[in-house]
Formats: structure tokens, C-alpha cells, sequence
């Protein structure tokens, strides 16, 4: 996500510290792995909230500038049924296509 690490750091410096970015989850099993292991903070967004995690806690920031849209695409015509389990998954999305998937 371009702007990310510039994002956090922002969202960082009004909470009244400075981030230090040591290493990248490459998935949400791993990031979850290196903050429970290695005792690594995560932003990470309100839908794994329920996430089972253990050893993690999640605390929902304050903060009304921590939030991101989550964008789902794909090529039209091509809807698999991994991709519309994905969707019919999805809070009731602000769909904004010129046809309904």
C-alpha cells in the first residue's frame, strides 16, 4: 500500500511515539506469530478484531484518522466462487460498480 509506513508513523507521532519498523507480516497468521512471539506491535484492521489469536490483545484505537478502505477488484465477467465468498463475507459493501457482481 503506497503511503503506509508514512500513514503508520503519522498515526504514531499524534499517540506520542515514534514507530520503528523492523520487519513485515507476510500474512495475517505471521503478523499475529510476531507480535505474540517476537512482541511486535500490529495495525491491523477492525475485521480481525475476532481473529483467534492467542497471546495477542486488540485494542481499537481511538484515533478517527486509523482507518483504511478495503477495495476488492476483479476482472469483470470473471467472478470466482473464491471471490464471491469474499464478498457475500464483507459487511454490506458501498459497491461502487456499474454492474452488480
Amino acid at each position: 500500500m503506497p503511503g503506509r509506513d508514512r500513514w503508520i508513523t503519522q498515526l504514531c507521532r499524534r499517540a506520542g511515539f515514534r514507530p520503528n519498523f523492523v520487519q513485515q507480516g507476510d500474512g495475517v497468521a505471521h503478523m499475529f506469530t510476531l507480535v505474540s512471539g517476537e512482541g511486535l506491535v500490529a495495525l491491523a484492521p477492525d475485521y480481525l478484531r475476532d481473529f483467534p489469536a492467542g497471546g495477542v490483545a486488540m485494542v481499537r484505537l481511538s484515533d478517527p484518522g486509523a482507518s483504511w478502505d478495503f477495495l476488492v477488484a476483479w476482472q469483470r465477467g470473471r467472478l470466482s466462487a473464491s471471490t464471491r465468498g469474499l464478498l457475500d463475507a464483507l459487511p454490506s459493501p458501498k459497491c461502487e460498480t456499474d454492474s452488480a457482481p
